[in-house]
């Protein structure tokens, strides 16, 4: 990056003390050997992170952080500044600035005049630096000109044969629409989406990313090119193309940055054709812990001990998509499975575990919930986790292997954790069954993490952390209820889910979720905007 006609990236981390002269020194020799961009050297060697040189350049140089969640370039631009020269000088034109008409262009160094005078040559306009990682940018040139490429391809495709089908389009053999597909994957998974929505509409296609549980636009491909885009990942998908009339289910695996990870798609009939949701599973180690997911105090006190009894039930439940899977998880990672023989039933499995037998619902191959449930009972289990009870007869097994001294482990759907109790009763399980093999249910909901490095925009009116929102990540609020023995008497009796909870407040100091958000918010771990918005006033 030690270019004539610059200044010398090196010098400037010296005079801001970000390095040492004997640091720059070992990255230059390092970079003359390599050839790679000083920036990208000195994070190699440990000596700086890519988002200190960008945040360095930015707050002394005054040139402010690329924003790419807001970035739509138009085709000219991209043609304007090819892909070869964009790669090479490790660049993307971004947009165009509302007020000066000038050319937003993202550069990993925008110190670099000769780039500068070229962009300048190229463009009818004026340049508008922004800084950002050479990773940030290599994404978005693989995002925008592979949408580029995309759309031209099958354009011409469009203009040279009307005989082709979409299934052929889509084919794996087709490269256009594969990197189209992939382009997408990828940048959903950059921003932490949990799914990826491409829905048709009147007037094209819209594609939005969930992110922190809150749907977030995205640069969608041309609407002509829906069905093609559609039919592919059905393809990866394996599911029928030629149908398109009712819904359908399927998933794919896939390397993203060189890391394996799976995915669950589901279509669905719209007016406007076939709307798809692709669900993100890591598909990896789950390595998260009980105090990361945000357990505090006397709540993650008894939820351990309830984890670590020898039998009984333990419940979580929660609306889809709250965590309990995660929960769960990192339940089991937390007990010895060496010396235990764990089992799980699940739909999907989404994390691998060490040392614990998981297998997966398959109702075309006859295993039911229910079914692998009875199986799992003849594999000698000490702790059995049970994705998730939908019906009477995976209750009824559950709780009967609970009472024969196994470890039980579900989750249910319901608002708190005393309507897991009445939710048990509704599937017909005996009230004396549920008094004698209840441990404990635990309630959660996921809320947005204050962001770290704005601190919820404190002063800063960008962020590309948290792409401005204030937020980045999510973190679990929680209400556990564990029976004593007054709570059994009420399971007895059939009592209604409002007076258990009234009993775990006034009779055992349960905390529920919305005070367990509370305390969140004054420790700035989340806000009350946020505990309002997920949580109803108790």
């Amino acid at each position: 990056m030690d270019v004539r006609g610059k200044t010398k990236l090196g010098d400037f981390l010296i005079k801001n003390g970000v390095i040492t002269s004997r640091e720059r020194d070992k990255a230059l020799l390092e970079q003359g050997r390599t050839g790679a961009r000083l920036g990208s050297v000195l994070a190699s060697l440990g000596y700086v992170t890519d988002d200190t040189v960008v945040d360095t350049l930015s707050c002394q140089l005054g040139i402010a952080v690329a924003d790419f969640s807001s970035a739509s370039p138009a085709t000219e631009l991209l043609h304007l500044a090819p892909e070869p020269f964009a790669r090479k000088h490790s660049l993307c034109p971004i947009g165009v600035d509302d007020v000066s008409g000038a050319v937003i262009v993202a550069m990993a160094d925008p110190l670099d005049l000769f780039v500068m005078d070229e962009l300048s040559a190229r463009f009818p306009s004026a340049i508008l630096p922004r800084i950002s990682t050479e990773k940030r940018i290599r994404n978005a040139i693989d995002h925008y000109y592979g949408i580029l490429v995309s759309d031209e391809a099958l354009s011409k495709d469009d203009k040279n044969s009307t005989s082709v089908s979409i299934a052929q389009k889509a084919d794996k053999s087709s490269a256009p629409v594969a990197r189209l597909v992939e382009s997408i994957i990828t940048s959903g998974v950059e921003e932490r989406a949990s799914d990826i929505h491409i829905e048709p509409t009147s007037g094209g296609l819209l594609m939005r990313y969930r992110v922190d549980g809150v749907m977030v636009l995205a640069q969608a491909p041309q609407g002509r090119h829906a069905q093609a885009v559609i039919s592919r990942i059905k393809i990866m998908a394996k599911l029928d193309i030629a149908e398109s009339r009712v819904p359908q289910d399927g998933g794919f695996e896939l390397s993203v940055s060189g890391r394996r990870m799976e995915f669950r798609v589901s279509t669905f009939p719209t007016i406007y054709g076939e709307s798809v949701v692709i669900r993100i599973l890591s598909g990896g180690d789950v390595r998260l812990g009980m105090g990361e997911l945000g357990l505090l105090g006397t709540t993650l006190r008894d939820f351990k001990k309830a984890i670590c009894g020898r039998a009984g039930i333990l419940i979580v439940t929660g609306p889809t998509g709250s965590g309990k899977t995660t929960t769960l998880y990192s339940a089991l990672s937390e007990i010895s499975a060496r010396e235990k023989v764990i089992v799980t039933i699940e739909d999907p499995v989404e994390y691998r575990l060490e040392y614990v037998r998981q297998t997966q619902v398959n109702p075309k191959g006859g295993i039911t919930f229910s079914r692998g449930l009875r199986s799992i009972l003849r594999q000698d289990p000490d702790i059995i986790m049970v994705g998730e009870v939908r019906d009477p007869e995976t209750a009824a097994i559950a709780t009967q292997a609970a009472m024969t001294g196994h470890l039980v482990l579900t989750t249910l759907h319901t608002d708190n954790a005393a309507s897991a109790v009445t939710r048990m009763l509704d599937l017909g399980v005996e009230p004396y069954k549920i008094a004698s093999t209840f441990v404990g249910a635990l309630a959660q909901r996921l809320v947005r993490r204050v962001c770290e490095k704005c601190h919820g925009g404190n002063g800063i009116t960008e962020c590309r952390h948290c792409r401005h929102s204030g937020y980045h990540g999510r973190v679990g609020i929680f209400e556990f209820l564990s029976p004593d023995d007054g709570m059994r008497e009420l399971i007895m009796s059939r009592s209604p889910s409002s007076v258990l909870m009234r009993h775990a407040r006034d009779k055992m100091g349960m905390s529920t979720m919305r005070e367990d958000g509370t305390e969140k918010a004054k420790r700035g771990i989340t806000t009350t905007n946020e505990i309002n918005r997920i949580t109803p006033e108790d």
